[in-house]
């Protein structure tokens, strides 16, 4: 999602704060907007301002902040955390770049991982021409024996 969408999915639910129960038609935008945002999932329970204070910290976030977070693909199974470089990193805090880093350095680690980061682009190397045989030459293959 981009920054405009984000906008306009919050000035459409606008109308609906003051009744939390009308919120509810929209829980899967919000709460995929706050996954995007936060990195965490929605609180499960039966309360109805949950919904409220999620658009409010949404709001706030958006307001204070000119750019979103990138969208990362990485995602560590729940409870999972990792140490690197003198650092820990939960779902909270991990970024594309160092789950490639991780999964570079220590490879038997993808069972940590719920969603494998992407790899990164590669410029494709123009195809070399392949070189000139000579006629010639003819190339001997060995038979097999039965």
């Amino acid at each position: 999602m981009t920054r405009e969408e984000i906008q306009l999915a919050l000035e459409e639910m606008k109308g609906c704060l003051k009744d939390a129960g009308s919120l509810l038609k929209y829980r899967s935008t919000l709460s995929a907007i706050y996954w995007r945002l936060f990195r965490k999932t929605l609180r499960e329970c039966n309360c109805k301002d949950v919904l409220r204070d999620a658009y409010l910290e949404i709001y706030a976030f958006m307001k204070s902040n000119n750019q979103i977070p990138k969208e990362m693909t990485a995602r560590l199974k729940n409870g999972a955390l990792f140490f690197l470089d003198g650092q820990h990193y939960t779902n909270a805090n991990l970024t594309d770049e160092v789950a490639r880093e991780y999964l570079d350095k220590y490879p038997s680690a993808e069972g940590l991982f719920a969603a494998l980061p992407e790899k990164p682009a590669t410029p494709e190397k123009p195809a070399t021409p392949e070189e000139p045989t000579d006629s010639a030459e003819v190339k001997k293959t060995k038979k097999r024996k039965k």
